[in-house]
């Protein structure tokens, strides 16, 4: 038996730079967070062009908040027909201290860096 166990990622913003993604059933969804408190993010539905955007992000409170994001799966695991900009805010975990962002919890999707 295996028993996955999350816990709360004590982090400080520096430390969550990098490059993450989330894989979905119906395509990849890939942020990079930088230095500058700019991300840059890239959405690959299947069946549909490429998606890019960028905006700014923040760690508050244990969570990573992503101002002007895009939205793609609309929490039950399909993709959205029209991607819309809002403010994402994501719980910061860890597995084997690894950070990750957990986007659904109940359908298992995360931010993992590669």
């Amino acid at each position: 038996m295996i028993v996955a166990t999350w816990a709360l990622w004590p982090s400080k913003a520096r430390s969550l730079v990098g490059k993450y993604s989330c894989k979905y059933p119906y395509g990849v969804e890939t942020v990079e967070l930088k230095t500058d408190g700019r991300f840059s993010q890239t959405i690959a539905v299947s069946g549909r062009p490429v998606l890019t955007n960028s905006g700014e992000w923040t760690e508050v409170n244990g969570d990573i908040v992503l101002h002007d994001g895009f939205a793609i799966d609309d929490g039950f695991g399909s993709p959205v027909t029209i991607p819309r900009r809002m403010t994402w805010q994501m719980q910061i975990a860890s597995s084997f201290r690894s950070p990750r962002f957990i986007v659904n919890e109940d359908l298992g999707y995360t931010f993992d860096k590669p």
